[in-house]
């Protein structure tokens, strides 16, 4: 069973590494973009995420705690929000 399940994701991970193709940036036609020195993140903007972990609840466990990750990063006027590490 477990060596059934090892070859499944080795197949998928080849298959994932596989398909995987790079993505060619356009060039611009007519070149009607100015180019100022200014950036998206120089306005207003707000960025919102949300992830998960999975890890056991004590070393050796058979037992997983799932752990949120949650994500809000941006700037809204004068105001940057940029969230540290926990106890940092």
């Amino acid at each position: 069973m477990i060596r059934q399940t090892s070859n499944c994701l080795t197949c998928a991970a080849v298959l994932a590494l596989l398909s995987a193709a790079p993505l060619a940036a356009q060039e611009a036609r007519g070149g009607g973009g100015v180019d100022n020195g200014q950036t998206v993140f120089d306005d207003t903007w707000l960025t919102v995420g949300i992830g998960v972990g999975l890890t056991p609840s004590y070393a050796g466990s058979d037992d997983y705690v799932v752990i949120p990750a949650p994500l809000v990063q941006g700037k809204i006027g004068p105001v940057r929000i940029t969230p540290r590490a926990a106890g940092a």
